[in-house]
């Protein structure tokens, strides 16, 4: 089958369970509300707006965040795996810095940026920073040196041999990492709009916690979902038409 008939009948057989759950359980309708109630609730926020305005909010701060840590996790990325020296003198500082969590680093992204937008973007960079970078030095280091041999015996400059050849024989590893980085960054968008935000995803998230409202909840829980599905098929469009040019450049070069 189709992988659109997959996630249809997922999402069927997931709408029988919950309903089940909260049909046949006891007390289970007063933490887990009824579809019925959920698409109510979604239903009354799209019309109204609302919905759709929490939304914009959440996704470009999210690509804001994502785009910064492209920007900076490739060039870093390309830097450390193709120097030796280099890796050596970072990699310590990064393996220091990779295993704190995010939540540690929102009060002191509030203390340097404010309570603003920058200090949100900060978080979702950080978020994804580490996925791209990672993924990156792999994807460089895995090249197959003969590759690189044979460009250099070509007379192939530094430019040209990032561009035509590390970039596309690492392709492969590098977007594995962008989907990574993209993924926990449209979960990470939440956690840091739950702290000094007025609007976004997080924020629906957080008031209805505050309010002890699960529909809205649930609302916001499920578009987050659904945002991240639709990102991660946009992903694998993209990854699908840089494959075919990875195909055409490394024919090129050999």
């Amino acid at each position: 089958m189709k992988r659109s008939t997959w996630f249809v009948l997922d999402v069927f057989l997931l709408l029988i369970f919950w309903s089940a759950i909260t049909a046949y359980v006891p007390g289970a309708a007063d933490v887990l509300p009824p579809v019925t109630k959920i698409a109510s609730k979604m239903a009354e926020f799209l019309f109204s707006g609302a919905l759709v305005r929490d939304i914009i909010v959440s996704l470009g701060r999210t690509l804001a965040g994502f785009a910064i840590a492209i920007c900076t996790a490739l060039p870093m990325g390309i830097a450390l795996g193709t120097s030796p020296r280099l890796a050596r003198a970072i990699d310590p500082l990064i393996e220091v810095l990779r295993p704190i969590s995010p939540i540690a680093w929102i009060p002191l992204s509030i203390l340097w940026l404010g309570i603003g937008e920058s200090s949100k973007i900060f978080i979702i960079w950080q978020i994804a920073f580490f996925f791209i970078l990672l993924n990156t030095v792999a994807g460089i280091k895995g090249i197959d040196k003969s590759v690189v041999e044979a460009a250099q015996t070509l007379g192939a400059d530094r430019i040209f041999l990032v561009v035509h050849v590390l970039l596309p024989a690492s392709l492969p590893q590098i977007l594995v990492g962008l989907r990574l980085g993209l993924s926990v960054s449209i979960g990470g968008v939440i956690l840091a709009e739950m702290v000094a935000a007025q609007s976004g995803l997080g924020v629906l998230i957080e008031r209805s916690r505050v309010t002890l409202s699960p529909e809205p909840m649930v609302v916001g829980i499920l578009t987050i979902g659904i945002i991240g599905y639709l990102a991660n098929r946009a992903m694998l469009l993209i990854e699908g038409r840089l494959t075919k040019y990875r195909a055409a450049t490394l024919q090129q070069v050999d």
